[in-house]
């Protein structure tokens, strides 16, 4: 149909605006760290995160990360390639189940312009998971159900290859396994259940085997190579709690146009925060639809098992994972529930409308008419679409707007050395607004930054200076916050190294720990050379004349620095102080 074509590229051509001026956010950094610089590897691939398996999704980063490159365009430009697919294959599926009609337009809309969708789709990290998920529910099952109705068996092999594919971007992939059968048990068979059951087997149980055997299969992928969560504190999770945010503030009224209005969480992330007004309307919209094409239409009811289908594997999925850690409030993050709107768009769709080929479907009830006249929902379908766009230009916008990751690199990238001249760093852990310190060592300066890697060293002696990039990504010189101290009383050399006898500075109590730097400071009239060592580490140093700061890395625990010259004809060193502690930016003068 040329206007639901119309539609889509309408709603892609919007998508694609929010991308302008968008940049790589938080996960974003984690996956551009993993590729960044490494052969393609099965173990690359195959590598999960944070629970999820995608291999399709770190092929992609790795094919436009790997050499280095922060160019966000072709990250946007696959993005706005999978929204395009998703929206035509719910415009495929709808016409697949209900004919080329103009009714099919309106679910088509309410899937075009809900909001749910956005804060996935401008996310790479996101956006390559929930975007095939979608992209499975249209094409799959459209395909399943084409094949349904003529049992050829390229429909299946059709079905079956789209939720393969779209299986290696996202585990979640296999909750559209659930309305395949949804779909099949409740409108192509009839009966009892024990006779549907009896029905599929007899009809479509090779559908079942394949369905069943590539779902199996990439299920015990996943458990292989990506499930790390525990059960531990999931039965006593308050699920109450954060299924009333999951169900009342984020779903509901998020397929009326919600929420409109979102809460700022950090830097560019928001979870939705709905007038408790918008709350009410939306619920009792909802359930004054439901209530009356269930008055006025035979099994419509069941239509509605699709959208609570996904939202109910939502609730367990973040009740058992990510809820454990983060609280209820993963319960108003939409990016979770990402394929509730399209999900709800199909369920009005299949109360409303005849399935074509369907042995059972919703059809009038003669004695009681439909109420709604079309310029109604006309009208009904015209307030939730503007509220959508509404909802999603308030999400984009500030998404657009607070961007602390571009800074971040682009600090780094003006104020960094020249590969002729290369910053010498210390190698600390970047802001968390970039990337978590679970991922250590990939967090630090080293690893976030390796696509500058010729335009810095990270020497673990350095006389003088060295830097440290601080946390808005901008090259600055170091400070040692000391933790112990040792500290010779003022104008004397207590702690004196002559070419016969090494000097032993201890320290005011014990540094304890793996990763210390140290700031020794000297006076020697000549040039000369020494070991200088802590604990078990020995850095082997020129010593110029003069007075000067050695900074130095210690990889151990240590209560005492030896100073030891390795010259027989050098003039003796003194050492005035010795600061053990963390690294920080040294603050500009203001």
């Amino acid at each position: 149909m040329p206007v639901g074509l119309l539609l889509v590229a309408a709603q892609v051509a919007y998508r694609a605006s929010m991308l302008r001026g968008s940049w790589f956010q938080f996960d974003d950094v984690v996956f551009l760290t993993r590729v960044n610089g490494q052969p393609l590897s099965a173990d690359l691939l195959l590598e999960g995160y944070g629970g999820h398996f995608m291999p399709a999704g770190f092929l992609l980063t790795w094919l436009f990360g790997h050499t280095g490159s922060l160019d966000h365009t072709p990250h946007a430009v696959t993005l706005v390639v999978m929204q395009g697919l998703a929206s035509l294959g719910m415009l495929v599926l709808l016409r697949s189940l209900f004919g080329s009609r103009w009714a099919i337009l309106v679910p088509l809309t309410v899937y075009l312009t809900c909001a749910l969708s956005v804060p996935a789709f401008i996310w790479w990290a996101a956006g390559m998971n929930q975007l095939p998920l979608q992209v499975a529910l249209g094409w799959g099952l459209a395909a399943h159900v084409q094949y349904l109705r003529t049992r050829r068996l390229r429909w299946l092999l059709a079905s079956a290859a789209v939720m393969l594919v779209c299986l290696t971007f996202y585990e979640k992939v296999l909750l559209v396994y659930g309305v395949i059968a949804i779909v099949t048990v409740a409108y192509f068979t009839t009966g009892t259940a024990r006779d549907r059951a009896l029905q599929v087997w007899q009809r479509h149980r090779l559908a079942l085997g394949a369905h069943v055997v590539c779902g199996v299969a990439y299920l015990g992928a996943y458990l292989v190579y990506a499930f790390n969560f525990a059960d531990e504190g999931a039965a006593g999770y308050p699920v109450v709690r954060l299924g009333g945010n999951l169900f009342g503030r984020l779903a509901v009224p998020g397929i009326f146009g919600g929420p409109i209005s979102w809460e700022v969480l950090t830097g560019p992330f928001q979870v939705v925060d709905p007038d408790p007004l918008l709350v009410f309307v939306s619920w009792m919209a909802l359930l004054g639809l439901v209530g009356h094409l269930h008055g006025c239409r035979l099994r419509s009811l069941r239509a509605w098992s699709i959208p609570l289908w996904f939202a109910t594997g939502d609730l367990l999925l973040l009740g058992s994972a990510r809820a454990t850690a983060l609280g209820t409030i993963v319960g108003l993050e939409a990016r979770y529930v990402t394929e509730v709107g399209m999900a709800a768009a199909l369920a009005l769709g299949l109360a409303t409308l005849e399935l074509r080929g369907a042995v059972e479907s919703a059809e009038p009830r003669d004695e009681r008419p439909v109420l709604l006249g079309p310029e109604y929902v006309v009208g009904a379908t015209v307030v939730v679409a503007v509220l959508g766009l509404l909802s999603s230009q308030h999400y984009a916008t500030h998404w657009r707007d607070t961007n602390q990751t571009e800074e971040f690199f682009a600090n780094a990238a003006r104020t960094l050395g020249s590969s002729d001249e290369p910053t010498p760093l210390v190698n600390v852990s970047v802001p968390k607004y970039i990337m978590w310190g679970y991922e250590y060592p990939r967090n630090t300066t080293r690893y976030v930054l390796r696509s500058y890697a010729s335009r810095m060293t990270f020497p673990q002696l350095r006389l003088d200076s060295i830097f440290v990039v601080d946390d808005a990504g901008v090259v600055r010189p170091i400070v040692v916050q000391p933790l112990s101290r040792a500290v010779a009383p003022t104008g004397t050399c207590t702690y004196r190294a002559t070419a016969d006898r090494a000097t032993v500075v201890p320290m005011q109590q014990p540094a304890e720990g793996i990763d210390w730097w140290v700031r020794m400071s000297y006076r020697t009239e000549r040039d000369t050379t020494a070991a200088i060592t802590a604990g078990e580490t020995t850095h082997h140093t020129e010593l110029p004349a003069g007075l000067h700061n050695v900074y130095f890395h210690v990889g151990n625990s240590f209560d005492e620095v030896e100073v030891a010259l390795e010259s027989t004809d050098s003039d003796p060193v003194c050492v005035y102080e010795m600061d053990a502690g963390i690294v920080a930016p040294l603050e500009p003068l203001s």
